[in-house]
């Protein structure tokens, strides 16, 4: 361990500082961390485990699929106007829908596969954000209340396939009622985005670092999307006063392995849907 997270550790242990700041010490890269992390990276390119790590994105192949759209998003408004008119929304339409078109929009432009780069034996599959590695340690789940085209419910994206793959079906009014109660969630919105983590896979290549690259990119994925929803009219809200054991729970993650990292409220406003 390093003097300076020795330190720490010890003023942890009275009770003088936080464990994220000595987590924040070893997760540094030092030029001997660096020598190291170059040996583990050519041993995996020498081993050719970059072919596992290129599978990145996970799949319930059991569970029913709702295959959607393509993307069809025209950007009628400059990206500097979109950018300056983002605001965070709490306060929904609590009949006003997004539709099936504007969802697979935002799901394929956020984190959908955008491209491939050929490698020896291998093909990747790019994103529209960067990834440390090209690892892609994100998934994206969606608890769906007003879409139309969408049954209520929750889903996962599967990334490979440009679906939906069903959860669990059924009304999630009250279940958004009680994470507004708890967890000042928007019990009002028409969906909510759950952008989780996978940490392996990012960790097992750069280790303590990867961490770091894992909630980098949640929160380049977030922005991203709400980037994308507000070029289409959809206001949003990022969200981050969960419970996390009960929202894991919500869509069977360990919380461990994998676990929660970002929540995103969509919707439209009451006078915007009276425009519509």
């Amino acid at each position: 361990m390093r003097p300076k997270a020795r330190r720490i550790l010890q003023e942890f242990e009275q009770g003088d500082t936080a464990l994220g700041l000595l987590f924040h010490e070893n997760s540094k890269l030092t030029p001997h961390r660096q020598q190291e992390m170059h040996r583990r990276i050519g041993r995996i390119l020498s081993e050719g485990l970059l072919k596992q790590f290129s599978k990145s994105y996970k799949s319930y192949p059991s569970h029913p699929q709702v295959e959607l759209p393509r993307a069809e998003l025209v950007l009628a408004r400059e990206l500097q106007e979109i950018i300056v008119g983002r605001r965070s929304v709490r306060a929904f339409d609590p009949t006003g829908p997004v539709t099936l078109q504007e969802l697979a929009n935002l799901l394929q432009l956020s984190y959908g596969i955008t491209g491939t780069l050929e490698g020896p034996g291998v093909t990747q599959y790019l994103r529209a954000i960067p990834s440390a590695g090209a690892l892609y340690p994100l998934e994206l789940y969606l608890l769906a209340q007003r879409v139309q085209g969408l049954a209520p419910g929750l889903y996962h994206y599967r990334v490979a396939h440009h679906a939906l793959e069903v959860l669990e079906l059924g009304d999630q009014s009250e279940r958004l009622r009680c994470m507004e109660r708890d967890w000042t969630m928007s019990s009002t919105a028409a969906c909510c985005l759950v952008i989780s983590g996978m940490f392996e896979r990012t960790m097992i290549k750069y280790q303590e670092r990867g961490y770091r690259f894992v909630l980098m990119e949640a929160g380049m994925l977030g922005q991203h999307a709400t980037l994308l929803a507000e070029c289409q009219r959809i206001r949003s809200c990022m969200m981050g006063g969960w419970a996390d054991d009960e929202l894991n729970q919500l869509f069977g993650l360990d919380g461990l392995s994998e676990s929660v990292l970002l929540a995103l409220c969509l919707g439209r406003t009451p006078r915007e849907s009276a425009h519509e």
